[in-house]
């Protein structure tokens, strides 16, 4: 009987001293900043627009309209942060080919070092090619979140249509 005692009183300790360090590691948390995403619905509309992109190599200019898709404009792609933000990145698919919506018909022209900038919020941010990609066609595209902002330009490769063109410009540091 007393040993039975001793094991519930030992089982009672062992209960106070777990939910003594759960509450203190719920009253001292550890904080991790986790950056989320905007949604699309929730970024800022200027009239009928937002936005301009411009890459004058390729000479594209049009504007980001709140009717975001890519069967009618250039679609903002989720989980795109807008470039007013640190370590922004922006990604925008648009048609190729050569329908009145292919906005990014000669995406493909675009070369290392070459100029685009995004006009938002009465800001200019200017951003330079640092890698161009073929990415296997299979409904995603596969980035990497840098400690950077970048912006991502994809659309469908017009030399095999089993691929997804994937152009990545890095921010210019001012």
């Amino acid at each position: 009987m007393k040993r039975k005692r001793n094991v519930n009183l030992l089982i009672c300790v062992i209960i106070l001293f777990l939910f003594s360090n759960f509450k203190n590691n719920i009253n001292n948390k550890i904080i991790i900043n986790v950056k989320l995403p905007e949604m699309n619905h929730s970024m800022p509309i200027y009239d009928d627009f937002f936005a301009k992109l411009e890459i004058p190599s390729i000479k594209l200019k049009s504007s980001l309209y709140k009717n975001n898709n890519v069967n009618k404009n250039i679609e903002i792609l989720f989980p795109s942060i807008m470039p007013d933000k640190p370590n922004s990145t922006l990604i925008l698919a648009a048609h190729s080919g050569n329908s009145n919506v292919s906005y990014f018909k000669n995406l493909d022209k675009l070369k290392l070092n070459d100029i685009a900038k995004i006009y938002y919020k009465n800001n200019t941010y200017i951003y330079k090619v640092i890698n161009i990609e073929r990415q296997n066609k299979n409904g995603y595209i596969t980035i990497f979140n840098k400690d950077i902002s970048q912006l991502i330009l994809t659309t469908c490769d017009q030399k095999d249509k089993n691929k997804q063109l994937v152009i990545i410009l890095e921010a210019n540091k001012s």
